[in-house]
């Protein structure tokens, strides 16, 4: 074989290309048409390579993957690489790696392989590979996957099998101008039209051709466009383009002419071998791909020993066919207009042997094999558990200890319980032990699996159940006593999942095995004044003829509290948000000092003492307790276990976002702060903006309504008054609605430039401010509470030697001159004019109210200085002038308005050069201007003061044709050039 080195340079042969108007539309595939109707034709000894399972619609995917597999050097690419860390839990690389090594090793059992990981890989639906698709075009897809998942330096290689240059020139030697640009392709889109073979396609394609275009300095030029290819792939991909527009029949349809490739492909001094062609069958909307194998190309297997054969593998059908056949049979025939015809040819350079035509080798890494054992054996393990997912639940065992010094409200933090059930995280150290036993197993052989000392003697369980307070509320406590241990777990969860069962260690004494009538279960906590905390420390079984005193005795004494019988006010807790004394004499027995409705199992009453425990360590709440709504303290109202359960129950957790940024759901807020729900709005502001560094009457805060079960920014209610009777009633309807909305509460938060106040008082004028050129530069929001601020401290030391305050009113034209001269960095004074129509109408007085003239159409200009005194002098107008020309126009000349000082005495031709000196008109302009005087003799001219003075006009010809201009003070010009007086 001859080296690549002693070949020619391809630009000495160059192939020039002629572009041609080619469809963009694709052909289709349907998977409908699950045949192609061809026989085995071929003997094969060896084992034939495994097929793949259409997917509804996916014969095109089938017919690459092939393809691309049987390309030994892309297959041995694949299994060397390593996908990028990704978040997704299915990435394309692995979905192919996997794919590939199913096909390499299923050879000897010849089963069909299931593409439907990868397509899951693509986010896929069942719908999406039910749609007809084009092979090239998916072929484009999985390149542009691989490379968002591969390393840089892993995709180029991977690509380079592919890439080919082309340079394309662009010649005038007429005026000498030559522009040459290379780009890089991933193969060939032929034209089948007008050509028989792919040798006089290619030949036309890279053929030079003369046109039109426009050359830079040198006008509209002849070239001559020329390609060439510079540099050849390893891999060449042809795509036969047979689709073209019908005039007849008004849309795109396939062709089926005759047109002719070849085993061999000789392209600039190299030689390609055919490896595969992608056949397809039907028309141009819907149609089935299959596709030709070469053996030669990839000694991976060996097919036959027997005359040359291709393998036509069509989805999971693989059969073997003479070469010679499987090229001429898809030549296409335009009798048979669905047909099967080639479509996409895959050509192999030869002098490439050493990469793709050694013999096989073990090119499956063994790091590879284990990792996707690895995931076999998950997912395996995972659809066995989802198999038998019905028979299993899931238990959690809550100890004691978990429970004990409590310091929230109710007797467990239900959401925390719930992610350390879900995601493992601090449950060990909690004491919280989740396990998933069969629904048919029993009680005691839950109990026993979890610690074999424990009995039915010195254990018992309390299921977990949800119920509504008296109050309404929800609340969660372990009230049921599992009496019988021989009933199976189905039986005591009653389905629930997760199930949680609360574990206690007792003595028999201590809680007997069946509650009778006349017996409570109740849980106790100690609310201390000294230390302003609530620890649960009891779990009791009381009788319900108990009295009071002797409840409190019991407690005081069971917990170690000094004090004596009847020492102490009891509560009953009825929900986060509602704490009662129990108001009678200690001499009550307890069922008559609550109602019967509230004598339920799990009660939870807290005792408040102002006595020193004995025992000091165990008012200190446990790690595991709920140390953020032990954070509120008592001390804020004085002390009492109403109030501080109370204020407990109203504190939630608030995740702010700032609102001018961009909220996704999945993101974190920007921080979290502590507040409760009966914090009016003023509170609230105060206490964000201590944590901002800002002063709270430039904050705004906003409250994201709820949508689909999470906070969305789509919708705000805006708390602008800063009244102190505003109370945060949305927060707290929503944590009414679900107590355990309080963790994830969402508000967003506004900081403003200025004030609340200085915000509401603004004015928002359309006012266009024109310079002495005829400019347009802005127009003006005023905020007058804030800029009168600023105005004012600037004049204080002027101010203070007068004695006299000289700033405008806020609320005038002259504040609002003032301000927009500082703002604009102006020396002249400015003037406010109003504007109608196209005419300027008035000269507002500077002590005009702004708010008169919000409706105006309104426009600041600086005043020239020979227009400031002009109000002195009767000799001189201050003219309006009022632009309507489309011949200036088309010249680019500004239509704004102006005013414009005439004197009395000039003439007509005067005003004229007046006129055109200002709007910059050249002289050979002037004579298309024709002053016409409209009422002869009078003019009406405004004054400052915005009222209209009627003067003699003199020495000014005039054309005494008023016509329908009668009553209007109006010189006409021609070309409908108008200066109103």
């Amino acid at each position: 074989m001859e080296s690549p080195k002693k070949r020619p340079f391809l630009e000495e042969n160059p192939l020039t290309c002629q572009s041609t108007g080619r469809p963009t539309k694709k052909l289709k595939s349907d998977s409908e048409t699950s045949g192609s109707g061809k026989e085995n034709k071929g003997v094969s000894s060896c084992p034939l390579p495994r097929g793949l399972y259409n997917e509804s619609n996916t014969c095109y995917l089938n017919s690459l993957i092939q393809v691309l597999f049987h390309i030994q050097a892309f297959r041995q690419l694949i299994f060397s690489f390593t996908p990028r860390q990704s978040h997704k839990k299915l990435s394309v690389l692995e979905s192919l790696q996997w794919l590939f090594l199913e096909l390499e090793e299923g050879r000897d059992d010849n089963k069909v392989v299931t593409t439907n990981r990868l397509t899951k890989a693509f986010g896929w639906t069942s719908i999406n590979r039910g749609l007809q698709q084009d092979v090239h075009e998916f072929m484009q897809m999985l390149f542009n996957s691989l490379e968002k998942e591969l390393h840089p330096h892993d995709f180029h290689s991977l690509s380079s099998l592919f890439a080919g240059k082309v340079q394309r020139d662009i010649t005038c030697d007429k005026v000498g101008y030559k522009s040459r640009k290379t780009e890089n392709i991933m193969g060939l889109s032929l034209s089948t039209a007008s050509h028989i073979n792919t040798e006089r396609s290619l030949a036309s394609m890279f053929k030079s051709e003369q046109l039109e275009m426009t050359i830079e300095g040198q006008g509209r030029q002849t070239v001559e466009l020329s390609s060439s290819l510079t540099a050849l792939p390893k891999v060449l991909l042809l795509t036969l383009n047979r689709l073209t527009y019908d005039p007849t029949e008004q849309a795109v349809v396939k062709v089926t002419d005759h047109f002719e490739y070849r085993e061999s492909l000789e392209l600039s001094g190299y030689t390609y071998t055919l490896h595969s062609a992608v056949v397809h069958e039907g028309g141009a909307e819907s149609g089935h791909y299959y596709c030709y194998i070469s053996p030669q190309c990839d000694h991976t297997v060996c097919y036959h020993t027997v005359l040359r054969a291709m393998v036509q593998v069509n989805d999971a059908e693989v059969v073997t066919s003479y070469t010679t056949s499987a090229i001429r049979e898809n030549y296409g025939k335009r009798s048979c207009l669905l047909g099967p015809t080639a479509y996409l040819l895959t050509y192999i350079r030869t002098d490439c042997g050493e990469e793709f035509f050694r013999p096989k080798t073990v090119d499956i890494p063994e790091s590879l094999r284990v990792r996707i054992n690895d995931v076999k054996n998950v997912e395996q393990l995972r659809q066995e558990r989802l198999r038998t997912a019905h028979l299993y639940t899931t238990v959690s065992m809550v100890p004691w200890a978990m429970l004990l010094h409590h310091s929230g409200y109710d007797v467990c933090d239900r959401l925390s319980m719930d992610d350390m059930h879900k995601q493992g995280e601090g449950a060990q150290e909690a004491g919280l032990v989740t396990m998933r036993v069969m629904k048919t197993s029993t009680v005691a052989e839950l109990v026993a699996s979890y610690d074999s000392s424990m009995n039915e003697s010195n254990c018992r369980l309390w299921a977990f159940t949800d119920r509504e307070s008296a109050d309404g509320w929800a609340v969660h406590r372990p009230d049921k006593l599992v009496k019988c241990w021989t009933k199976t777990i189905a039986e005591v969860s009653q389905m629930k999942c997760p199930f949680y069962l609360f574990m206690e260690k007792v003595g028999v004494a201590d809680h007997p095995t069946v509650l009778s009538e006349t017996q409570l279960s109740a849980f106790v906590k100690i609310y201390s004044k000294n230390t302003e905390r609530v620890s649960l420390e009891l779990h009791l079984i009381l009788d319900i003829d108990i009295t009071i005193g002797d409840l409190k005795y019991k407690i005081l004494q069971l917990c170690g509290v000094e004090g004596q019988s009847g020492e102490g006010i009891l509560y009953q807790e009825f929900s986060s948000m509602s704490t009662e004394a129990v108001h009678c004499e200690d001499s009550t027995e307890l069922y008559e000092a609550l109602d019967s409705h509230l004598l339920r199992h799990g009660t939870v009453f807290i005792l408040e003492v102002s006595g020193v425990r004995k025992r000091t360590e165990s008012i200190t709440p446990s790690s595991h307790s709920d140390s953020s709504s032990s954070a509120v303290s008592a001390k804020q109202d004085g002390g009492s276990a109403a109030d501080y359960m109370r204020r407990l129950g109203n504190k939630v957790t608030v995740s702010w976002y700032n609102k001018d940024t961009k909220y996704t759901p999945s993101q974190d807020g920007d921080f979290t702060l502590p507040l409760s729900l009966d914090m009016k709005l003023c509170d609230v502001t105060a206490m964000l903006a201590n944590h901002l560094h800002c002063g709270s009457r430039q904050l705004r805060v906003f409250e994201a309504r709820r949508d689909q079960g999470y906070p969305q920014l789509s919708q705000h209610k805006a708390y602008d008054s800063l009244s102190s009777n505003n109370l945060l009633t949305p927060l707290y309807k929503q944590v009414q609605h679900s107590p355990l909305w309080r963790h994830a509460a969402v508000l967003f938060y506004q900081q403003l430039p200025m004030s609340i106040e200085e915000m509401e008082v603004r004015y928002t004028l359309s006012c266009l401010f024109v310079s002495q050129d005829l400019l347009s530069v802005r127009t003006i929001t005023l905020y007058p509470l804030k800029q009168k601020s600023a105005l004012t401290d600037s004049q204080n030391s002027g101010s203070s030697e007068t004695g006299e305050d000289s700033s405008p009113s806020p609320t005038t034209v002259s504040y609002l001159l003032q301000l927009a001269r500082k703002e604009l960095c102006l020396d002249h004074p400015l003037r406010l004019l109003s504007l109608t129509g196209k005419r300027i109408s008035k000269i507002c007085k500077e002590d005009h109210l702004i708010s008169s003239l919000l409706k105006e159409e309104l426009r600041l200009e600086e005043i020239p200085e020979s227009e400031e005194d002009i109000e002195m002098e009767f000799t001189k107008v201050l003219a309006s002038v009022v632009l309507d020309s489309a011949y200036l126009v088309r010249r680019g000349v500004s239509t704004h308005p102006f005013l414009l000082v005439v004197d009395r005495s000039d003439t007509g031709d005067l005003i004229r050069n007046k006129i055109c000196e200002r709007l910059k008109i050249s002289d050979d302009w002037k004579h298309k201007m024709e002053l016409k005087l409209v009422i002869p003799g009078k003019v009406s001219t405004p004054l400052p003061d915005g009222k209209l003075a009627v003067r003699d006009w003199a020495n000014l010809a005039y054309d005494d044709d008023t016509g329908s201009y009668e009553g209007c003070n109006y010189i006409k010009i021609t070309d409908r050039l108008q200066v109103t007086l």
